[in-house]
């Protein structure tokens, strides 16, 4: 099935295995890079949040828009390339995000971008998001977000 929103317990993980949860981050273009109809935490370009911030943008009111700030960051920063285009950042953030799931037991899953719209190439099992949310709740920042 597609997963929509459930993505993001996944998102989290990946993004906190990269950063630390109270770094800090500039939101960039990349919140206009989702749908108009999508769920959103609000942020505006130029805003500096922590990562801890972003997760409860991305978590509790299912913000796309925080979704696609850590995928950028997590990636750049795994390519060491702070100039890296948007569309490669979610490459990069997506291939971390399947190698995590697998890595989980989550062996029926694929996902395509960071936040969860609709995407055919994207989807996921009942079965693989008990691995997932089974691990997102072992990790202390997300545990007290949720």
């Amino acid at each position: 099935m597609y997963p929509a929103s459930m993505t993001k317990l996944i998102t989290a993980l990946v993004a906190l295995d990269h950063l630390n949860a109270d770094a800090l981050l500039t939101v960039g273009t990349e919140i206009n890079e989702i749908p108009w109809d999508s769920s959103k935490a609000g942020h505006l370009v130029g805003e500096t949040l922590t990562v801890k911030n972003l997760i409860r943008g991305l978590l509790i009111p299912s913000g796309n828009d925080s979704a696609n700030v850590l995928a950028v960051a997590v990636a750049r920063k795994v390519k060491n390339d702070e100039s890296l285009p948007f569309e490669e950042c979610i490459n990069v953030f997506t291939e971390l995000m399947n190698k995590k799931a697998k890595a989980l037991g989550a062996t029926n899953s694929h996902f395509a971008n960071a936040h969860g719209y609709h995407d055919e190439n994207h989807y996921t099992t009942a079965h693989d998001m008990f691995f997932i949310a089974q691990e997102a709740l072992k990790n202390q920042t997300i545990a007290e977000v949720a």
